[in-house]
Parts: structure tokens; C-alpha cells; sequence
């Protein structure tokens, strides 16, 4: 890529990856690009389904917790600790979206049949209506968004994806290394 056209995600005059990559051996340019444009399109990402999902009056947080709900529905629901690690957010994160989806009725808290201390959130019928309202047109955005590449381009994509996760659950893992010292 020609270093004046690189995109760093709108953060970083052109150029400046350059000088930097001279300033520090151990950076690679072309790494450095890629990892940006990678941010750049998560942003972009997060930001539409974000201003999507306000559109029908739910986070996308929210939507998550609904769309985990209807998967595990048959099994009868999930703990708010499940549905923290299935969102990847913290569990008083998810105390907060539990709220705002129970004000609005489309969620229940129910206990625990199997630990009484415990509760089970479970997605009620006007949750899955409101899924029945969203899904359709996500899915079509989604569809929309991913006709620029060819089914073939789409399982490389997916399959590059998956081996740059792993590459970032390495560097988390010396990152925890790192800061246990």
C-alpha cells in the first residue's frame, strides 16, 4: 500500500506510520495498516448497529441478550452470569441491560429451579415479537453488506477472521503474562 493512502482509521496524518516504523524497529508497516483498518472497520461496524438498533428502541447489548435468549430458549433460559460471558460484558453491565429489557417486557426473571438463589432470564412473548420485527431488515443489512464480496471471498474472509483470533488470543496472552509482573 502507498504510504499516502494508507488508512489508520482517521486518527494518524498520512505518513506517520512511516516515521514511526523507522523510529522502531520491531514495528511492521504493513502490520500496523492492516491492524488499523481492521479497527477502522469495527468502528464503522459498531457504529451502524448501534444507530440501527436505536432505531427500535434496543442497545445493541440488548439485542444481544434478546437473540442469546431466543438460541437457548428450549433449554429454559440463562443465568445473568451466562448471558455476561456469552455478551462479553461484566456482570453488573449485564444487571443494567436486564433492567432495561425487563421495564420494557421483553425479558422475565424467574428463579433458578435448580439453584434458589439463583435466576434464569428468560425472553417473553413481546421479546420475541420484537425480534420478529428486527430481524428481517438486520438480516437484510447484513446480506446488503456482504454482497460486495463473492461466497468465495466470504469464506476466505471468515476463515483470515478466524486466524487473526487466534493470533489476538495470543497477544492476550502474553499481554496477562506481561502484567502479572
Amino acid at each position: 500500500m502507498d504510504n499516502n493512502q494508507q488508512n489508520t482509521g482517521g486518527y494518524l496524518r498520512p505518513g506517520f506510520l512511516k516515521e514511526l516504523s523507522e523510529r522502531y524497529p520491531t514495528m511492521d508497516l504493513n502490520a500496523q495498516v492492516t491492524f488499523m483498518e481492521v479497527i477502522s472497520v469495527l468502528r464503522r461496524l459498531n457504529l451502524g448497529m448501534d444507530t440501527y438498533f436505536q432505531e427500535y428502541g434496543i442497545s445493541h447489548a440488548g439485542f444481544k441478550v434478546l437473540i442469546n435468549l431466543l438460541h437457548d430458549e428450549k433449554s429454559g433460559g440463562l443465568s445473568p452470569a451466562n448471558l455476561s460471558g456469552i455478551c462479553g460484558v461484566t456482570r453488573a453491565t449485564v444487571t443494567g441491560i436486564l433492567d432495561t429489557l425487563e421495564n420494557n417486557g421483553w425479558i422475565e426473571r424467574q428463579p433458578d429451579p435448580n439453584d434458589r438463589r439463583g435466576l434464569i432470564i428468560v425472553l417473553t412473548e413481546s421479546g420475541r415479537g420484537k425480534l420478529d420485527t428486527i430481524l428481517p431488515k438486520h438480516y437484510g443489512r447484513i446480506a446488503e453488506s456482504m454482497s460486495v464480496l463473492s461466497s468465495e471471498e466470504q469464506d476466505t474472509l471468515r476463515v483470515l477472521i478466524q486466524k487473526f483470533s487466534k493470533g489476538l488470543d495470543s497477544l492476550q496472552a502474553n499481554t496477562s503474562e506481561h502484567t502479572k509482573e
